[in-house]
């Protein structure tokens, strides 16, 4: 049984699904991306710390150097950690929900349990048209939220060098 309301025109269909897969792809790829960048961050934050080590620290006295130490700790651990967080969060949005009333055959929330024969009739009374074009704004909206997350953790990865440049380079003029 096929309701003809239902059915989409082919090339409006090809379309559809092509627009719905261009915006998943580019979910992934934000994913992928600060996860590589992540690591790099790592992987540069430690080359970076190991070059200021072999910097001689300033004189001062021990008990200024152990008053300083927690302003260190929060100010060394902000530059660190909040750009991970940021990239964290490029990685673990939460999914976008659009009030529409359409079934979600293309994306089954687990919260919505369902027997096999209920999806079936579902799939069978669905206007595949208006669930596509959900997804398509679904997946476009978390594409959008993920790319501002992204820039936004690039920004204070970038804040957090300049500053460590800084930090070295003040260092350093005090041999």
């Amino acid at each position: 049984m096929h309701n003809e309301d239902t059915a989409i025109e082919p090339l409006k269909a090809q379309s559809l699904m092509a627009a719905l897969k261009e915006a998943q792809d580019t979910v992934r790829s934000y994913d992928t991306k600060a996860q590589i960048i992540g690591v790099g961050y790592i992987f540069a934050f430690d080359i970076v710390q190991r070059i200021a080590d072999l910097l001689p620290a300033g004189a001062g006295s021990a008990p200024e150097a152990v008053r300083a130490l927690p302003v260190r700790l929060i100010i060394a651990w902000l530059l660190i950690f909040v750009p991970l967080i940021m990239f964290a969060r490029v990685l673990y949005p939460s999914r976008w929900s659009i009030d529409t009333p359409s079934m979600r055959t293309l994306y089954v929330p687990n919260a919505k349990t369902v027997s096999v024969d209920q999806f079936q009739d579902e799939i069978k009374r669905c206007n595949w048209e208006e669930v596509i074009s959900t997804e398509i704004i679904q997946a476009s909206r978390l594409r959008d939220l993920k790319r501002t997350r992204f820039v936004r953790a690039l920004w204070a990865a970038a804040i957090s060098y300049s500053l460590m440049f800084v930090v070295t380079i003040v260092r350093s003029a005090q041999l």
